[in-house]
C-alpha cells in the first residue's frame, strides 16, 4: 500500500511500502511532484518524465495468485501510459492497467491485462477524482473486470490459467518508456479477489470518495474519566463518536476518516504528533487497529483507518479517543492495512 506522503521531488528517493511488507519503490528517470489528493497527498505525474519502480525491480507476481488494485486518479485527458504495471513485457503475461488510454471523455477506452488482455468503453466526467478497483483472478471463468467509481465498466471472463509476470512493478509507465498524464492516490495491491464482491467495491468507494456521507461524527469534543459509564481508560480526557449506518456486510475492512471532520477542538487537544489517538468499538469497548498515515494540528488536518466488521442490520458505533499527555505512540503489531491474508497485501500469503 502506497500513501505517497514522502519525498519523491529526486531520483532514488524512497516510497515507502505502509503493509510493512517491504515493496518499496524508487524514484525513476526524474523527481516527481506530490500535491493534495482525494485522501491526503497524492504523486502528481503530470508534469513529470518521471515514475516509480519497485527497489531492485524483482518484484515478481506469482504463478496461481489473483490481482486486485485499488486507488483513486485523475486525469483531464487519456494518457497512453499505464497506472501501474508488472514487468515491461509479456513475461510471461502483460499485467498493466490503463484506467483512460484512449478516445474523448464520452467513450474513454480503459485496458486491463491479466491472461486476458481486455478493454471496455464508458463516459468519464474529467478534472475530477475517480475511485477504481481493478479485478484479475488466476482461475478460468471468474470475472474480469474493472470498477470506476463503484461501476462495473469492464466485465469480461477470465481465459488464462494462472498468469504471472516475472518483472517488477513500475507506477506511472507503460513498457519502457513516457509518463503517465495523471495524478494518484491511495494505490493498494492484493493476491486474493475472495473478498472484492460488489458490497466490498461499493463500500470501499463510498467511504474513499464521501466519508461524510460513510459516516457520521460530531465536531464536539466529549469530557470522560470515572464519571463517565464505559469510558475505555481514565488515562484518555476526551473522546469523539464516529457512528457508520447499517450497510454492506463487510469483515476486516480499514475504515477511513478524515480527522478535518472532527473538528478545531479535537486538534487543539490531540498530541501534534497524534500518539495518544486510540480507536474503540463502543459496543464491546475493546481497542481496534488502526494507522494514523498523517495528522496536522495547525492545518487541522489528518488520515487514519481502522480496522472493523460493518453488518447490513444496525448502526456500528466507535470513538476516537485522545487527549493523554503521557500516552506512548500506538504500535501496529501487525500490517494495519486490510490485515487479512490476501487482502490488500504487498506480499503472498504465507500464514
Amino acid at each position: 500500500m502506497y500513501h505517497f506522503s514522502d519525498d519523491t521531488t529526486a531520483v532514488n528517493n524512497i516510497v515507502v511500502d505502509h503493509t510493512g511488507n517491504g515493496q518499496e519503490l524508487d524514484v525513476q528517470d526524474a523527481g516527481i511532484a506530490t500535491t493534495t489528493g482525494a485522501m491526503g497527498t497524492a504523486l502528481d505525474l503530470t508534469s513529470s518524465s518521471g515514475y516509480l519502480r519497485d527497489v531492485g525491480n524483482d518484484w515478481a507476481w506469482a504463478s496461481g495468485d489473483d490481482h486486485v488494485s485499488t486507488g483513486l486518479y485523475y486525469q483531464t485527458a487519456a494518457s497512453s501510459e499505464a497506472l501501474w504495471e508488472w514487468g515491461t513485457s509479456n513475461n510471461p503475461n502483460w499485467l498493466s492497467y490503463m484506467p483512460w488510454y484512449t478516445n474523448a471523455a464520452a467513450t474513454g477506452r480503459g485496458y486491463l491485462y491479466f491472461g486476458l488482455n481486455q478493454n471496455g468503453t464508458w463516459s468519464r466526467d474529467t478534472g475530477v477524482w475517480h475511485h477504481f478497483t481493478t479485478v484479475a483472478p488466476a482461475t478460468v471463468g471468474q470475472l474480469h473486470g474493472i470498477y470506476d467509481n463503484g461501476v462495473l465498466e469492464l466485465s469480461s471472463t477470465q481465459n488464462t490459467t494462472d498468469p504471472s509476470n516475472a518483472g517488477g512493478l513500475q507506477v506511472g509507465r507503460y513498457t519502457t518508456g513516457g509518463s503517465y498524464n495523471g495524478i494518484v492516490d491511495e494505490l493498494r495491491f492484493a493476491s486474493s479477489d475472495a473478498a472484492f464482491d460488489s458490497g466490498w467495491i461499493a463500500t470501499e468507494y463510498l467511504n474513499h470518495t464521501d466519508p461524510t456521507t460513510f459516516y457520521a461524527t460530531s465536531t464536539n469534543i466529549l469530557p470522560g474519566g470515572d464519571v463517565v459509564e464505559g469510558w475505555f481508560s481514565t488515562s484518555w480526557n476526551n473522546r469523539q463518536k464516529i457512528t457508520i449506518p447499517a450497510g454492506g456486510a463487510v469483515s476486516d475492512f480499514p475504515v477511513y476518516v478524515d480527522l478535518s471532520t472532527l473538528g478545531a477542538a479535537f486538534f487543539s487537544e490531540v498530541a501534534s504528533d497524534g500518539k495518544d489517538i486510540r480507536v474503540v468499538d463502543a459496543a464491546t469497548n475493546t481497542e481496534l487497529p488502526y494507522e494514523l498515515v498523517a495528522i496536522d494540528t495547525g492545518a487541522e488536518t489528518g488520515e487514519l483507518y481502522f480496522k472493523t466488521d460493518l453488518v447490513t442490520t444496525e448502526n456500528r458505533d466507535y470513538y476516537i479517543y485522545f487527549n493523554n499527555p503521557d500516552a506512548q505512540t500506538y504500535t501496529r503489531v501487525i500490517p494495519m492495512v486490510h490485515i487479512m491474508c490476501g487482502q490488500i497485501t504487498l506480499l503472498r500469503c504465507t500464514t
